[in-house]
């Protein structure tokens, strides 16, 4: 036994979120690899920048066992595996595979990502070392600088405090301001602790931000910013055409004084997010100058912001002191600042606030404090002045728009200037038009300011609905926040721009979205081909300054005319618009017109990233009543036809004719969406015309692939989407044993779904009525009607149509393997909801259910119908709980009446669930289920009633606990035929679970009913059942949802006859049906001939010789109808 014990081997796993950490134990031989920082991090990778160097910690004793690390890029980075260094070289992803002579202990993999600055690799920011050297130079030890330039961008990866000091603002040179990009993500991380005392005349985080610069997704910590400034604002001092958006700053302290003393002049604009905003010159139209806006959205300010003492002195030194205070802003010139939040205490000292009570406004001297809730001042000029061959010029006027705002305010001293919203705004700019004199809009409009202490009464406009006066109720109220009388603030919803819950003030939402604001005067209207062909060009020519393209990119655009690109030779090469360095951020009103693609024509090309007619769109981008056909795009990595990547909104369009092939993130409308796709049209959104087919295909053999009709991953919401007609998505046949050399130790795995291939969003009121998934793949696959992995909500969705119509179609390998299909999903994660849907499907796979396989989210009022055939088969999933018992699914309220068949004599069937582990549970559901071959069970193969077998295998240890079965109903002969499944029977009742037994018969009777009632089932209201004798049980709240009724009898639809294929050569052929058993009962409808290649459908009215039963009892009538679909093949 010493001896046994000496030499026993063990091996220990701990995973560190995509990194890894292994022990191998081997005679005492120890093996430990390691990477802490990005554990401790929380990060998903090793992140690196260019020129940086790391290690990963390596321990080997006794190094009996050889190592060998291989590079899935060697371009990226150099890896010393005797030291563990590595050192970045340039920009990208790759892989170090780190394997033993054993291969059953390896591969070990670690990814590495490096960014140089560019928009797909930005500089990566890990602490506060690399946060200070935004915009200079980043230093790696002593003889290794990199300069790091302030047009380049920067993402944060993680919470940095500050602790090295006074902050020195960046970019503190006026020549030279940061122009690039610097964010965080979706939840914003956290800067703490900017402290600035030293006096400047731009304090700020940043100090100068312009033209081309973002600053999104932060928030800053307890700032403090207390000397003598010219410009101060917690994010920047002075902002010309820059966007900021989506800044939080909580508990700041802001003290100011001027910082330029002359004798006659000094000024101080003061804002909690930026100090002075302005527009800027983005270029010409012809002879007309361009004026860009610059943006502030989305951003909330939490703090105090007041006079230093010195400033009494300063004015007394002085003509004209001029305070402009904001709690976003001092100054605006030509911005939009829209859904922003100010919750600001104001502090004034008392002598220059008295002073500035005396402020004579014809002679401009003294001292001027404006103090406004949103902002200080709005200018009255607006003029952006550009210089050209050293001579100032104007560009032209653009007006401001403050829209939406949100200002709860407290001021201790009165000034000559101090309103609620803004202190000091002209009439002159609330209400104009921008272009050509055609009728003016409302500029400042729908903004609102509550004053708990009451010592700010008025707004600063006049206008109506401009700036109104809350009360604490009304504060409180989602009502109280409208625009005007036709239009609401976007609040209340989940990915809106505000969020609010009962009894507080709205706040600015972190994961909502922001839109884009304009007015009907600054729209472009395309109605030629020449009108296209000009603003194409100037939104993707990399002939134009990046200013002017950016300008070009935030317009609104509105379509008069139907365009086909086929006709268009000005454009000599067809790229996504924002496809590449910027986004496209304004709005594309399709107005119900069709832009059609070149026939032939395909996205594709070694440096396109996002394909489709746009290629990525911004959060307030907006496309909408747009058709768009015959888009086709090839090895791209996001691949849509509206677009390859959407942050913003898709309203009302239609794609058709689509066709995608070998992208990593494939969908008909968008790759991946972070925003919302929706539709009110009632009508079909993906569609086909002629013969043509909607497809996404891939060939790929290593890596994940994702799929989806209308997304391949959805992070947002889609809502009343509608895929008509077949949608069709292959995958080429990729085995463990054939993935491709040196792609081994990657993940490779396929997400197909009907709707999309991973959901983390809301997925409601959709449906689709014709799919088919089809691959034979082993490796890890994962297919589902709507989804193929749900961690997010999918409501009121549907797959196919009433029993007997159109049905999905799912076709996977039977082979033993790792691939999953779910009439719903293939795996509903522990956060996954699925309510009130249904499926009409056909499934061929291994492991598959017609809910999930793997389900441990919740599902409830749902039901499915259709067929399933494979290995490990359940009604409503195969497995319920991980084998930890951390987490289980959830059933309730739901039916199952699908047919189970087994692929092979060892296959095991499950009516509810093969595995219900502990906490899993089936409450108040219907079974009618009908079983063929294999080993059948009408409940799970683990007997979760039985309580004796449930302590005993339990006790050693609680991953045997079993799950709970309670109050379902079982219908044991649906089809009336013979009896195949086991029934579960417990001698000791584990938990009090009830289940019963009884006939088909015995369900249409008041045995049925009676049994319903006694079980506790909602019966008769509007979300419950629906039971009447003679009837199977129904669920009320999915009856007719999106159109479709449920089957209230109890027989299944009947197989599918043999059919033989047409061919197009014009062969005729006909549907082989068991005579025997069926009458056809149509005198024709069951032969066809087919003339071309193509997706046809052939009715067949069949009659039971031995039932008399109808095929497909629809629920409404008995139709004997079945419609078969063929795919028909060209003749070899």
């Amino acid at each position: 036994m010493k001896r046994l014990a000496v030499y026993f081997s063990v091996l220990v796993g701990c995973l560190f979120i995509g990194l890894t950490t292994y022990y191998m134990v081997k005679n005492y031989e120890c093996i430990t690899i390691n990477y802490p920082s990005a554990d401790e991090l929380g990060l998903d990778a090793i992140y690196l920048n260019v020129g940086e160097e790391t290690n990963l910690e390596i321990s080997h004793t006794r190094k009996q066992t050889q190592l060998h690390s291989s590079l899935t890029n060697q371009d990226i980075i150099s890896f010393d595996l005797e030291t563990g260094k590595i050192v970045a070289l340039a920009a990208g992803e790759t892989e170090i595979l780190i394997t033993t002579e054993n291969e059953n202990y390896g591969p070990f993999n670690f990814k590495i990502k490096v960014g140089n600055g560019s928009s797909e690799a930005p500089y990566y920011i890990k602490s506060e070392a690399d946060l200070r050297a935004v915009g200079g130079t980043r230093t790696y030890g002593e003889e290794n600088s990199v300069n790091w330039s302030a047009s380049a961008n920067y993402k944060v990866l993680c919470d940095i405090n500050l602790t090295e000091g006074e902050w020195k603002p960046l970019c503190n040179d006026p020549n030279v301001p940061f122009t690039g990009k610097l964010e965080g993500n979706q939840h914003p991380f956290k800067i703490t602790g900017m402290t600035i005392r030293t006096n400047q005349e731009f304090a700020g985080f940043f100090a100068y931000i312009s033209d081309l610069a973002t600053v999104s997704n932060l928030t800053f910590v307890n700032p403090t910013i207390i000397g003598q400034f010219d410009f101060v604002g917690v994010v920047a001092a002075m902002s010309s055409g820059s966007t900021i958006t989506k800044v939080w700053v909580e508990n700041a302290l802001i003290q100011a004084a001027p910082y330029t003393t002359n004798g006659t002049r000094s000024v101080c604009f003061v804002g909690g997010i930026v100090g002075a905003t302005e527009g800027s010159f983005a270029g010409f139209d012809g002879t007309k100058a361009l004026a860009d806006r610059g943006i502030v959205s989305m951003c909330s300010f939490q703090g105090e912001i007041g006079t230093l003492e010195t400033a009494v002195s300063i004015v007394e030194q002085n003509d004209l002191v001029l305070y402009e205070i904001g709690g976003i802003t001092g100054y605006v010139l030509g911005t939009t600042l829209h859904n922003n939040k100010a919750e600001v205490n104001f502090d004034i000292e008392k002598t220059i606030a008295d002073k500035s009570l005396e402020f004579d406004k014809s002679t401009r001297k003294g001292v001027s404090i404006h103090v406004g809730g949103i902002a200080g001042a709005i200018a009255e000029s607006n003029e952006i002045v550009y210089e050209e061959n050293g001579t100032s010029k104007i560009a032209g006027t653009i007006y401001p728009i403050v829209k939406n705002n949100l200002a709860i305010v407290k001021l201790n001293n009165k000034t000559n200037e101090c309103k609620g919203v803004i202190a000091n705004i002209p009439l002159s700019v609330q209400y104009v038009d921008s272009f050509d004199g055609t009728p003016a809009a409302q500029r400042v409009i729908g903004n609102y300011f509550y004053s708990p202490d009451n010592s700010l009464t008025k707004g600063g406009s006049t206008l109506a609905n401009a700036t109104t006066l809350l009360t604490e109720m009304d504060l409180k109220k989602q009502s109280s926040y409208i625009t005007d009388s036709t239009e609401k603030w976007s609040i209340g919803e989940a990915l809106s721009a505000w969020s609010i819950v009962e009894g507080e003030a709205p706040r600015i939402n972190e994961i909502g979205m922001e839109s884009a604001t304009y007015f009907e005067q600054d729209t472009y209207k395309i109605e030629s081909k020449e009108d296209f062909v000009k603003y194409y060009n100037r939104m993707t020519s990399t002939s134009l300054s990046d200013v002017a393209r950016r300008y070009w990119l935030r317009q609104n655009y509105v379509l008069a005319t139907d365009i086909n690109l086929g006709s268009i030779t000005e454009i000599t090469a067809l790229e996504p618009i924002g496809g590449g360095k910027f986004t496209f951020c304004g709005t594309f009103d399709g107005a119900g017109h069709t832009i059609t693609m070149p026939e032939g024509f395909v996205y594709q090309g070694e440096n396109l990233v996002y394909a489709g007619l746009f290629g990525q769109l911004n959060t307030t981008a907006e496309i909408k009543n747009l058709t768009v056909v015959g888009v086709s795009v090839k090895g791209v990595e996001y691949a849509g036809a509206i677009a390859g990547i959407s942050y913003g909104k898709i309203t009302n369009c239609v794609v058709k004719n689509i066709t995608i092939e070998d992208a990593t993130y494939g969908g008909a409308f968008v790759g991946v969406n972070y925003g919302i796709i929706s539709s009110t049209l009632g009508e079909a959104n993906i569609d086909s015309t002629g013969s043509a087919i909607n497809t996404i295909k891939s060939n790929k053999e290593g890596g994940n692939v994702f799929a989806g009709s209308v997304a391949a991953i959805n992070h947002g919401t889609i809502s009343g989407i509608e895929v008509h007609n077949y949608f069709v998505i292959t995958g080429k046949t990729v085995n463990p044993s054939s993935i491709v050399e040196g792609q081994e130790g990657t993940s490779t795995a396929k997400y197909f779904g009907g709707i999309v291939g991973y959901n983390t969003g809301l997925i409601e009121n959709s449906l689709i009525l014709k799919e088919k998934i089809e691959d034979q793949s082993t490796c890890r696959a994962y297919f589902g009607g709507i989804a193929a992995i749900n961690a997010g909500t999918i409501r009121g969705c549907s797959v196919g149509a009433e029993e007997g119509g159109s049905m999905g179609i799912i076709v996977g390998s039977n082979a033993e393997g790792s691939q999953l299909a779910g009439g719903f999903v293939a795996y509903l994660t522990p956060t996954g909801v699925i309510e009130k849907s249904f499926t009409n499907i056909s499934i061929e796979c291994n492991t598959a259910a017609g809910f999930a396989p793997y389900l441990i989210g919740k599902v409830s009022e749902c039901y499915n119908i259709g067929t399933i055939k494979g290995n490990k088969v359940g009604g409503f999933a195969v497995y319920m709980a991980f084998t930890s018992n951390s987490d289980g699914g959830a059933i309730e309220n739901c039916y199952t009446k699908m047919k189970l068949e087994a692929a092979s004599e060892t296959s095991e069937l499950a009516g509810l669930a093969l595995e219900i582990r502990d906490p899993a549970k089936i409450e108040k559901c219907y079974m009618a289920c009908e079983f063929s071959g294999g080993t059948a069970y009408y409940e799970s193969k683990s007997n979760t009633r039985e309580g004796l077998v449930n302590w005993v295998t339990s006790w050693a240890n609680k991953g045997n606990k079993l799950g709970n079965v309670n109050n379902v109903l079982i219908n044991k002969n649906p089809s009336e035929g013979e009896v195949t499944a086991k029934e579960s029977k417990a001698l000791i009742s584990y938990n009090g679970q009830v289940v019963k037994y009884l006939t088909n018969d015995e369900i249409k009777s008041t045995v049925g009913v009676k049994a319903f009632q006694e079980m506790g089932f909602n019966i008769g209201s509007t979300t419950g059942w629906t039971y009447e004798e003679g009837q199977a049980p129904y669920l009320t709240a999915v009856e007719g949802l999106n159109g479709f009724f449920q089957d209230k009898n109890n027989i299944n639809v009947v197989d599918v006859p043999e059919i033989e294929e047409f061919f197009a050569d014009g062969t005729e052929k006909v549907a082989v049906v068991d005579t025997e058993e069926w009458t056809v009962i149509t005198g024709n409808g069951y032969t066809a001939k087919a003339t071309e290649a193509g997706t046809y459908q052939v009715a067949l009215k069949l009659k039971n010789r031995k039932t008399s039963r109808w095929s497909g009892e629809s629920a409404n009538s008995v139709t004997g109808i079945v419609i078969i679909t063929w795919e028909i093949k060209p003749a070899a």
